[in-house]
């Protein structure tokens, strides 16, 4: 009987050996299919270069012919030009209020505002807004509702921002 205990004892010993060597083995085999059969990922393309702008110094009219010359480039070289601010938006289609409205040949968005922080406890305008200009006159208005939030007219341009009034009606 002791010695039959014994063989036991040794049988069961060898078996969880070998279970446990199985088990650790199996592992590694099946870690290694899975590691060739994952396919190696791909890297991501490499960015175009673009040329950022650098602040120019020099007069408005320089800076103004500059970006002319850069539009151009841009449009040589297969670019597409888009502005949502700045003097090229002279007679240009905004939308306000739902509505298309078409500037007058000497009127520019001069700013469209997209993004504002304002204090607790002060009322703050609707984004985006467009800040028009007209000769040295300035309005704000809100993009989707149309609310004018400021005007600013400047003497012998009475009527500058009549266009938009009348289109907002």
């Amino acid at each position: 009987m002791k010695q039959l205990l014994h063989n036991r004892r040794w049988l069961l010993a060898i078996v969880a050996v070998a279970v446990i060597a199985g088990l650790t083995f199996g592992g590694i085999a099946l870690a290694s299919a899975i590691k060739s059969t994952t396919p190696t990922p791909t890297p991501w393309p490499s960015p175009p270069e673009y040329k950022y702008p650098t602040p120019y110094e020099g007069t408005v009219e320089e800076e103004n012919a500059a970006r002319e010359r850069a539009l151009e480039e841009n449009r040589e070289n297969g670019g597409f030009e888009y502005s949502t601010s700045g003097p090229s938006t002279m007679g240009s289609t905004i939308s306000v209020a739902g509505k298309m409205i078409k500037l007058p040949d000497d009127a520019y968005v001069e700013y469209w505002v997209v993004f504002i922080e304002c204090s607790v406890g002060t009322s703050c305008p609707q984004t985006p807004f467009y800040i028009i200009a007209r000769g040295d006159s300035r309005l704000a208005v809100e993009q989707i509702s149309g609310k004018i939030l400021n005007e600013e007219i400047a003497s012998n341009e009475e009527g500058a921002f009549n266009f938009l009034k009348e289109a907002l009606r």
